[in-house]
Parts: structure tokens; C-alpha cells; sequence
């Protein structure tokens, strides 16, 4: 029997998009060094400021009441305020890890939900692709949190505001999985259940995340209704409809909290709606200004690695968007869409605190902003690479020295981006290590004095984390009060 072998052209290719995938896979890798030491610096992680409160309340009224507490006392965030309980119970050696476990469940969460998007835009993504554009996106919002120490380091920061993130990016991947055409039986309607749960208990971690899942879901939703795409899937349209309806009702409940008053009365009267809308809309142009000014070097980096992954593709595939009208139609209103759409969420993101506290956020809000304007940065790179990639003729696309040439080119500030961004996240390495020590020896002495059956300490107040509260000399002050609570002090202050 004779045999067939492959064309030696054909061998040269799969050898070459081999290698290509392979390369990807070590770009990827080393986009991630930042956020693997992120990681490392959140292993020095205590309890700080706000998370004595919750603490205090948990070890005085249990789970249950405590959940009855904040949310008729303080803030109707009923998710937040279930899984920092839930963190809680643990102890508090638990908040070292919250960091590296987060940003490692973020990676898994966007590699999932690119690998998806891409599939539903019909192209045919590798995983060097994929990892390269998660680590990416990861690496533009770590670098440019406007308060990384509130944001991740800060056990109450990251519940808040970066794990509804996580959680939305899974679940937004997980609407977007291709499912058999077929009518709402029982397990259609089950699905649809869960996606309203899923939604629900995501949107009640904070307002700024619940704001922006819903007008994501509500946008998706319209493009579901519209879309005429040969094969779309009917029941993703009841998934994502059952999803909003989900998010809205979390929206009613965190509204309808009885603490929302007692918070209120402590912040300014909340503005008309003109001057509300005005205020944000300034505060997004204004954090845009600022970020894109700032970091300068990482908005090249989010939006050139993408546009290079998607220009030099694993060659097999080059051909299928090549001068295509469909192709150019679609990636061309793609890149046409994606700036104003990432305008719009960063402007959800912004407009809860805008119309709580009528100024600027804090900068631990703003991580999710940041999150919002390196997606969009990252997903315009990719279809302006795919847009450019469908215009120029193959022959330029698919050379391998140009190729070769392009990303040598490229590696240099990729290489000095990635180092920047390394120091940057080095940065409270010192601190945050002789935080943790002198943390660790406060503790001790405190349930040591706990144990003697002492009430009423003085203590050493720690440095100011992040611009976080400490124990100060004032007995009475709310964080004094918590940290007693927390310990079973009557009082505790500032030597």
C-alpha cells in the first residue's frame, strides 16, 4: 500500500505556526510576571480599616444577624457583605491569599471570555492569543489602578470591586457559549434561572459593578434581538434577557436597603439629574485624560500587542479574512463601535458614586473604570489589527520576515512595559512586608492581653496603608470601636 505525505510547503507552515503558537504562549507568559507579583505582594495582606467592622459585627451578632445588620444599617451590597462574612469565618489568615487566588481566577475568568468573544466573532483564536490577550488587559489595570493597595491588597477593596469583575467575566463567557438550537423545555428554563441567579447575586456586591453589568446586558441584549447572523443561537438571547432581569432585581434590593439612608445622611444631597449626568460625563473625560497622559507607555502596550496578534495570525487561518467584504464590514464597524461602547460602560462605572457622594470616586472604585478603558483599549487594538489584516494584501500579512522583523521591533516596549510595570507593582513591596510584620506582633500582644482578661488597651497605631484608617488616640473614633469589637476590647487607642 502506497503512502501520502504532506507537501514540504505544507510541513514548512505547520512547523512555522507552530512555532508562532509557541512564541505566543512565552509572550503571554511574560506579560503575566507584573501580576504574578501583584500576587506576591498581596501574600503581606492584613486586615485593615474597614474590614475590623465587618469583623467586629460577625464575631458580635453572627452570620445571620450580621447580614440583617448592614444591610438595615449601612449598605444594601447584600453579595459583598454574604462572601466577606463568608472570608471572615475563616480567619484572617485567609486575607494573604485573597490577592494571588483573585488575580489568578481573573486570568482563568478573561481567557474564557476572549476565547469565547472570539469564537462568536468567528475567528479562530489560538491559546498563545488568548493567554497573551488576558495577561495583557490584566497587566494594563493593575498598572494604572489609580489605588492599587485599596484595590487588591485591601480585603474589603478587592470583595467590593475586583470580584464582581472576576465573576462578571465568567459569567459573560458562559452567555456566550454556543448551546443546541431548541425551545424552552425544562432545561432551557433551568439555564434561564441560573443566568438571573448568576446575575443577581454578581450585580449585589457594589453599585459601580452593578451598573455596569446591567447596561453590558442591556447592550447585548439589544444586539441578541438584532442580529441576523446565519446559526445564532435563540436561547442566548432568554439567557441574557433572564440575566438583566436578574441584575435589576439586585438593583431593587440594594435601592430599597433601609441603610441607604443612615449612609446618606452622611454624604451631600445628591444632584439634579442634568447636573448628575454632567458631573459624570466630566469624570470620565477627566480619567481618561489622566490615564492616558500618565501611562502613556501602557496604553501603547494594550493596544499594540493586541493589534500585532491579530495582523500576524497562525498563517493557515491568514487567508479566510482576506478581502472579504463580510470581513471588512464587520471588524471595520467593530472598530467604529468599540470606542463609543467603552465610553458608555466607563460612564456606568462612574455615575453611582457621582450621584452618592457628588465628587470624583475614590480610587478604589475607579479600578473597575481602569478595567472598562484597558478592555476597550485591547479590543480596539485587535480589530484595527483585524481590519488592517483584511485590507493589505496576504502576501504582506503572511511574510515571515516581516513578520520576524515586526515583533523584534515590538519586543522593545514590550520589554521595557513589562519591566516598568514589574517595579510599579514592587513598589509597596517594603512597606506592605514591614506592615505584615508589625501587624503580625500587634495581634499577638493584643489576644495575649485578650487572654488575661485586659478590656482596655493602648496599642501601637500601624502606617496608614493606602491611605487606609488606623487606630488613632480617640477611643471613640469609628475605627478605634471596631478594632475593640473585633478583639473584645472595650477600648482600645494610639499609644
Amino acid at each position: 500500500m502506497g503512502h501520502s505525505y504532506p507537501h514540504p510547503a505544507t510541513r514548512d507552515r505547520t512547523s512555522s505556526n507552530r512555532l508562532i503558537g509557541k512564541l505566543y504562549i512565552g509572550l503571554g507568559v511574560i506579560l503575566l510576571v507584573p501580576a504574578m507579583t501583584h500576587a506576591y505582594v498581596g501574600w503581606f495582606s492584613r486586615y485593615m480599616a474597614d474590614d475590623y467592622c465587618t469583623v467586629g459585627v460577625l464575631r458580635v451578632s453572627g452570620f445571620t444577624q450580621s447580614q440583617v445588620y448592614w444591610y438595615t444599617s449601612w449598605s444594601g451590597r447584600f453579595a459583598f457583605t454574604f462572601f466577606v462574612n463568608v472570608a471572615e469565618l475563616i480567619g484572617p489568615g485567609v486575607v494573604r491569599f485573597l490577592p494571588a487566588a483573585i488575580i489568578l481566577l481573573w486570568l482563568a475568568a478573561l481567557v474564557f471570555l476572549i476565547h469565547r468573544m472570539l469564537y462568536t466573532l468567528g475567528y479562530q483564536s489560538h491559546t498563545g492569543i488568548v493567554l497573551s490577550l488576558a495577561a495583557v488587559i490584566l497587566l494594563g489595570t493593575l498598572w494604572g489602578a489609580p489605588n492599587i493597595y485599596q484595590s487588591i491588597y485591601w480585603q474589603t477593596g478587592l470583595l467590593t470591586y475586583v470580584v464582581p469583575l472576576v465573576l462578571l467575566s465568567g459569567y459573560l463567557g458562559w452567555l456566550l457559549l454556543r448551546r443546541p438550537r431548541q425551545q424552552l423545555g425544562r432545561a432551557g428554563w433551568a439555564m434561564i434561572v441560573a443566568s438571573t441567579a448568576m446575575a443577581f447575586v454578581i450585580g449585589g456586591f457594589s453599585e459601580t459593578n452593578l451598573s455596569l453589568q446591567t447596561l453590558t446586558l442591556l447592550m447585548l441584549l439589544i444586539v441578541s434581538i438584532y442580529q441576523v447572523r446565519r446559526g445564532s443561537i435563540v436561547g442566548d438571547r432568554w439567557l441574557i434577557a433572564g440575566g438583566l432581569v436578574g441584575s435589576l432585581a439586585a438593583a431593587i434590593l440594594i435601592i430599597a436597603a433601609p441603610g441607604n439612608d443612615v449612609r446618606q445622611g452622611l454624604m451631600p444631597t445628591p444632584s439634579g439629574m442634568v447636573e448628575w449626568l454632567g458631573r459624570t460625563a466630566w469624570d470620565v473625560l477627566l480619567f481618561a485624560n489622566r490615564g492616558l497622559q500618565r501611562l502613556t507607555l501602557t496604553t501603547a502596550l494594550v493596544t499594540m500587542v493586541p493589534l500585532l496578534l491579530a495582523f500576524f495570525p497562525a498563517r493557515e487561518n491568514a487567508h479566510r479574512y482576506q478581502g472579504k467584504t463580510g470581513e471588512l464590514r464587520k471588524w471595520g464597524t467593530l472598530v467604529l463601535l468599540i470606542p463609543l461602547t467603552t465610553a458608555f460602560l466607563m460612564f456606568a462605572t462612574i455615575a453611582p458614586y457621582e450621584y452618592a457622594v457628588s465628587t470624583y470616586p475614590d480610587g478604589r472604585v475607579l479600578v473597575t473604570t481602569q478595567f472598562v478603558l484597558v478592555a476597550g483599549l485591547a479590543a480596539w487594538g485587535f480589530v484595527a489589527g483585524m481590519l488592517a489584516r483584511a485590507v493589505l494584501p496576504l502576501s504582506i500579512t503572511a511574510k515571515p520576515v516581516l513578520i520576524g522583523a515586526v515583533w523584534i521591533a515590538a519586543l522593545i516596549p514590550i520589554s521595557v512595559g513589562v519591566v516598568r510595570a514589574t517595579r510599579h507593582s514592587l513598589d509597596p513591596l517594603a512597606d506592605a512586608q514591614e506592615f505584615a510584620i508589625t501587624w503580625d506582633q500587634r495581634d499577638e500582644t493584643i489576644h495575649r492581653a485578650v487572654e488575661r482578661g485586659e478590656k482596655a488597651m493602648a496599642v501601637r497605631s500601624l502606617n496608614h496603608m493606602g491611605g487606609l484608617a488606623e487606630i488613632g488616640r480617640d477611643p471613640n473614633e469609628w475605627i478605634n470601636r471596631c478594632v475593640a469589637q473585633t478583639y473584645g476590647l472595650k477600648t482600645v487607642e494610639a499609644k
